[in-house]
């Protein structure tokens, strides 16, 4: 199991990193390539499950994305399985790609403490996940400011839908 801590000493626990798109592990739920974990928390009575879908092309890392409840509401993750230093501020850079669309514009993505992965700003969760319902594939491109390495994943979205909604926090 690996923990990827996030600021303000909550945690991602991150147990499906090793599961393929077409695999589950056990109290996994399948939405179509999007996985399901129920993560409930009996003694904090905290639930932080969530979907992910592993990545269509990283042949040498574990490369996922989630929508995960936090105390905050839904968050997405994208793990890129691999160390970035970021800038001064702990950011990334991000951009996506839907489909044949035009790629997005650079945004600012926060690293998590194990620097192996990062999250969207909260007030744009909202507009990238609806905007990743209405896909077939997303392309993520992370840059690191610090130097200029270059990640570029592949995701499948069948499925994320059925998956969000079996999020209480969606």
């Amino acid at each position: 199991m690996r923990t990827l801590c996030l600021p303000l000493s909550f945690c991602l626990i991150v147990s499906a990193c090793g599961t393929s798109a077409g695999a589950t592990r056990s109290g996994e739920v399948q939405f179509g390539d999007f996985a399901y974990v129920e993560h409930i928390d009996d003694f904090e009575d905290t639930n932080s499950s969530f979907i992910y879908t592993t990545s269509s092309n990283a042949e040498d890392r574990e490369a996922m994305l989630m929508w995960r409840c936090f105390y905050d509401g839904l968050n997405v993750v994208y793990h890129f399985d691999s160390y970035l230093a970021g800038d001064s501020d702990d950011d990334l850079q991000v951009r996506y790609r839907l489909d044949n669309q035009e790629a997005s514009e650079t945004q600012y993505w926060q690293l998590l403490s194990a620097q192996k992965a990062a999250f969207i700003r909260m007030e744009l969760v909202e507009s990238f996940t609806k905007l990743a319902i209405n896909g077939d594939e997303l392309r993520l491109e992370v840059t690191d400011p610090f130097d200029g390495e270059r990640i570029v994943d592949r995701f499948s979205l069948k499925g994320l839908e059925k998956g969000l909604s079996a999020l209480y926090c969606h």
